[in-house]
């Protein structure tokens, strides 16, 4: 992708707007050199100090008024283009591309491998929701799991919408009671969720699982062992969690005493 180059009509826009501000300067300056040339009541010293004053504020103050101005639009507009290419903007949770980027970039910050865990919540029954009640009530069911996930999670988790109807939590440094307890809690909160439409609460669900693992993995390996754990069709009882065991060579490494001199 190229770099869009100003076009013509752009150039000339530019080289009015400064002309005329140009043009407004040296009127002011004139004016006021003018003013001060022919009062009888300053002296000399006095004219040049009250035209040293007088004009950067009245010809800077307004020009760097503007320029600041567009500066923090600017500044806003960047953060909302950023906004938009980090979450998703149905679910307010990390999109895809931006969830597997920030997990990954966690994951090869840490210092030597490390343990953690990997949920997928599988929201499959807002298809039904689509099918009885329409789309918009699907994407309502789907912004009520997606806020009821973020509540259950800890502060240090990170939360993403992996596919249509399925997110990931990343849990760095967890241990499985800690992996089952969140996910144990984002069932309970999605269960709580008061989801009515049409005048009639439907009772929303989700399947919870997960990986557990000694030693980092790369995100792929994270999503495809947790999707592994899912149940094949209808709802599980619990959180079912696999495990990946550490590798020979973190096995011995563990296992080998430390010399601390």
């Amino acid at each position: 992708m190229t770099d869009r180059k100003p076009a013509g009509r752009e150039w000339a826009e530019a080289l009015k707007f400064a002309a005329a501000g140009v043009a407004i300067a040296i009127a002011l300056s004139l004016a006021l050199t003018y003013l001060l040339l022919f009062s009888d009541g300053i002296g000399a010293f006095g004219r040049g100090v009250a035209l040293s004053i007088a004009l950067p504020l009245l010809i800077g103050g307004p020009a760097f008024f503007a320029i600041g101005w567009q500066r923090a639009q600017a500044r806003e507009l960047c953060q909302r283009l950023t906004r938009l290419a980090t979450y998703d903007g149905l679910t307010d949770c990390f999109n895809p591309r931006a969830f597997s980027s920030i997990v990954e970039r966690r994951r090869e910050s840490a210092l030597g491998p490390g343990r953690g865990a990997f949920l997928v919540v599988d929201a499959g029954q807002v298809r039904a929701v689509d099918r009885r009640y329409g789309i918009d009530w699907g994407e309502e069911a789907l912004r009520l799991i997606a806020g009821a996930i973020r509540k259950s999670v800890r502060a240090s988790d990170l939360v993403g919408r992996t596919s249509q109807n399925e997110f990931g939590v990343y849990l760095a440094g967890a241990s499985e009671d800690d992996a089952r307890a969140v996910g144990e809690r984002i069932r309970d909160a999605v269960a709580e969720v008061w989801f009515a439409p049409g005048d009639r609460r439907d009772m929303l669900a989700v399947n919870v699982a997960g990986v557990v693992f000694e030693q980092e993995l790369e995100f792929a390996e994270m999503m495809r062992q947790a999707a592994r754990a899912l149940p094949a069709r209808g709802r599980a009882r619990t959180v079912r969690l696999a495990h990946v065991p550490p590798t020979p060579a973190e096995m011995l490494r563990a296992d080998t005493p430390r010399n601390d001199g």
